[in-house]
């Protein structure tokens, strides 16, 4: 069955790529000849382009969670200066007078802290998938420039083919693709409507010739848009195919630990915050009780109080130079909060089942995840040799190896998607075999 042809489908002329190309080619020709060849392994030194910005708001989020990121102190001075006069007695008094308040919190609310973890470990995972993201969008671009090169390559033959058939047949083919840059189809058929008309049979071959000029026009593109993509990596050079494999753990390694760890340890978060809401809940109306003690003499007073408030403990200082007699104070006080708040405990609960439920699940299944993915890993490799095995035969039979070419570099491309999945998976990183 006859493909159909391009030029049909629309007649808008393809605009003209070839200077741009020509750039893209001299960037990559003037450099250094230790680069004129790379097989690829370059980018496994990939980093995230955030990366700096990444492992900021992870630090970040570590100190917040850490003993020392969740005290907080405050210290709060009250100076002043009274003046005072006696209108029976006609004396003038000058008073200073200054207050001294420290205020230490130990803790935050737990589940406040649970939450920042959650965070923190969304934050890790999100590092860890980023630097294999980075090294899979280097090889791939790899790839794909090895594969737009190949059908670029092969489009421009079949074009050169087009051209000689149109010179056999009588016509001018840089006349017929000048036509169609200005104006499209329409004006291809203007200016060979004489020749058309006598033979036409010519009408098939302006169409086949359109056809392949259109096809190379967008190899040409696609091949400008994977070169430009090589560049923007920070790479130049000429690319060429280097057949690499990855070492990937071997999930008998990982027996017993259910991966990724990142989703188990988010799940079992997710549990421990539920179960600390609800403790929380269970406390009652009793929301703070606090111990105060409190000393006065004729040179100042000092006061010192401590307690749970919301459950987490507490630490008041605070010292005055106003004085008076003498005297001890201890006092114990509390509150009491009525509300709604239990009402929720029914709801609660069940989605801490559910949490539970699905910790167990990803527990059980994590060990045929991991397999499966590795099988599939596996299995791309295995089907990348198969296509390796296909060149090397057509290369020593001196026959086309365009399309075996092509589908090899598929291949290898459908092997790193998979070895990156695997790795995101396993926390792993990209090492060659």
């Amino acid at each position: 069955m006859r493909r159909p042809n391009p030029v049909l489908a629309s007649s808008r002329p393809v605009p003209n790529f070839s200077l741009r190309l020509l750039s893209c080619l001299l960037l990559l020709l003037a450099a250094p000849s230790v680069a004129q060849a790379t097989d690829g392994r370059w980018a496994l030194q990939v980093e995230p382009a955030n990366l700096a910005e990444l492992l900021a708001r992870t630090d970040q989020l570590e100190w917040e969670v850490s003993p020392a990121g969740q005290v907080d102190w405050s210290l709060r001075i009250d100076p002043s200066l009274r003046y005072r006069v006696n209108v029976e007695s006609e004396t003038s008094e000058w008073t200073p007078r200054a207050t001294l308040s420290a205020q230490l919190d130990f803790a935050d609310n737990p589940a406040t802290v649970l939450r920042r973890r959650q965070t923190l470990q969304r934050a890790y995972r999100t590092l860890d998938h980023a630097r294999v993201n980075a090294v899979r969008d280097a090889l791939l671009a790899h790839s794909n420039l090895l594969i737009a090169r190949e059908q670029e390559e092969a489009q421009a033959r079949a074009l050169e083919a087009s051209r000689s058939e149109l010179v056999a047949a009588g016509l001018e083919p840089e006349r017929v693709e000048g036509a169609y840059e200005a104006g499209g189809l329409p004006a291809v058929q203007e200016a060979f409507a004489d020749s058309t008309a006598r033979e036409p049979q010519l009408v098939e071959s302006l169409l086949d010739h359109l056809g392949a000029y259109v096809d190379h026009r967008e190899r040409l593109a696609a091949l400008e848009a994977a070169q430009w993509e090589w560049l923007d990596l920070g790479f130049s050079g000429a690319p060429r195919y280097g057949g690499l494999r990855f070492a990937l753990p071997d999930p008998s390694e990982f027996a017993g630990e259910p991966l990724p760890r990142h989703e188990q340890r988010l799940l079992e978060l997710t549990v421990e915050l539920l179960e600390t809401e609800l403790r929380l809940l269970g406390q009652g109306v009793l929301d703070d009780l606090r111990l105060r003690g409190a000393y006065r003499n004729r040179t100042g007073t000092v006061d010192l109080e401590g307690g749970l408030v919301n459950g987490l403990p507490g630490l008041n200082v605070g010292a005055s130079t106003v004085g008076g007699p003498e005297r001890w104070e201890v006092r114990l006080s509390g509150q009491l909060v009525f509300g709604d708040g239990l009402a929720g405990r029914g709801a609660l609960e069940e989605e801490l089942e559910r949490a539970r439920l699905a910790l167990a699940e990803f527990v059980a299944d994590a060990d045929r995840v991991t397999r499966e993915l590795h099988s599939r890993a596996v299995a791309a490799e295995r089907s990348l040799g198969l296509a390796e095995a296909q060149v090397e035969l057509l290369e020593r039979e001196q026959r086309s190896l365009g399309t075996a070419r092509v589908r090899m570099y598929r291949a290898w491309s459908s092997y790193v998607r998979e070895a990156a999945n695997y790795l995101r998976h396993v926390g792993g990183e990209w090492r060659l075999r």
